[in-house]
């Protein structure tokens, strides 16, 4: 779901920058309602796209009435269910983990029997930055993680083992195909019409700006929501280029022709992928397929006295249910045929 949560939020935005900068119609409102119930979804399904309400502050600049049109989208039946996705949302954080926004240590109730603790809260907010700023893998971890991510300590070593890796490949990928579709489609030579970048683009590219400003510094990984924005902060300033551009002889048609082209390549890659898997020969091999290899897990057991046996591990892999972390504050009680478990203050 990460990255078709990703791909959604971009053609949203791209749907709310069109409403907002070229729609003439004098009730844009209109048009913006019909994208806020799937805004509220993209939201339920990853928090981390929450940052991408900051392009609500838009609603000032489509026109003068701006307080009419916040009242008229507050009062609708769009924001309404908006509201109730994020309500249901919220609450299922909360009665899961104490934490409406997990793990986020100030969005954390903790003084509930059923509530995670606060310091177990803040110690997995520090490993979840710790792994996006590249500081743990499955095969290194820094010392002193909360130091890590502090200012920009991490800076050096995310662009060595994450930039380098990972992320400059994206870049590559992006900006390729980005100027193979200007070569193939438009003329070097803007159009007669006057070159289109007004204030609305300005605020809207800042917004964009701002939000990726917040993934950056605190979750600098293409999982955590980088595919989305990165792309949205690139392609914007190429989209008011293109459209600027004089188009060149059957432009549609070079177009069908790339998106054929990529369709090709990237089925061909992973033909390519799917055979190098088959024909591996180290631990992980197929021999079995489907199943694949697992290494044998080293776990611990506790059995409580209401008869439930809980299994702890560092990691909840191919280990018996239920697993958790080891913690001697966990008690277990049986009511009406239930096993209930809570967290000891």
């Amino acid at each position: 779901m990460d990255k078709g949560g990703q791909l959604l939020i971009v053609i949203l935005i791209i749907s709310l920058f069109e409403i907002i900068t070229k729609d003439q119609n004098k009730k844009k409102v209109n048009n913006i309602l019909l994208l806020i119930p799937l805004i509220g979804f993209c939201i339920s399904t990853k928090t981390y796209f929450l940052t991408y309400l900051i392009l609500g502050l838009l609603i000032f600049i489509i026109d003068k009435n701006y307080l009419n049109n916040l009242k008229y989208i507050i009062f609708s039946k769009s924001f309404l269910f908006f509201a109730l996705i994020l309500t249901f949302m919220f609450s299922h954080h909360f009665i899961s983990t104490g934490c409406f926004i997990s793990p986020l240590p100030h969005f954390c109730l903790d003084q509930y029997n059923w509530a995670r603790d606060l310091n177990d809260v803040k110690q997995l907010s520090i490993w979840v930055e710790q792994w996006s700023k590249a500081g743990a893998s499955p095969t290194f971890i820094v010392e002193n993680g909360e130091n890590y991510i502090k200012n920009f300590n991490w800076l050096n070593n995310w662009i060595k083992e994450y930039f380098v890796v990972k992320f400059l490949d994206q870049i590559g990928i992006l900006f390729s195909s980005i100027i193979l579709i200007i070569l193939f489609t438009k003329k070097f030579n803007l159009s007669k019409k006057k070159f289109l970048f007004n204030r609305e683009y300005l605020i809207f590219y800042l917004l964009i700006i701002i939000i990726f400003f917040i993934w950056f510094t605190n979750h600098p990984t293409l999982r955590y929501g980088g595919y989305s924005i990165f792309f949205l902060l690139v392609s914007f300033p190429f989209a008011i280029l293109f459209y600027n551009l004089q188009n060149k002889p059957n432009e549609k048609k070079k177009i069908v022709l790339i998106i054929t082209l990529v369709i090709l390549i990237v089925d061909i890659k992973n033909l390519i992928r799917i055979k190098n898997e088959f024909e591996r020969k180290d631990f992980y091999s197929f021999n079995n397929f489907p199943f694949y290899a697992l290494r044998e897990k080293e776990y611990t057991e506790k059995k409580f006295k209401s008869g439930l046996t809980i299994y702890f591990a560092h990691h909840c892999w191919d280990t018996p249910s239920p697993c958790g972390s080891a913690n001697d504050q966990i008690y277990s009680y049986q009511d009406k045929g239930y096993f209930f478990i809570e967290m000891r203050k």
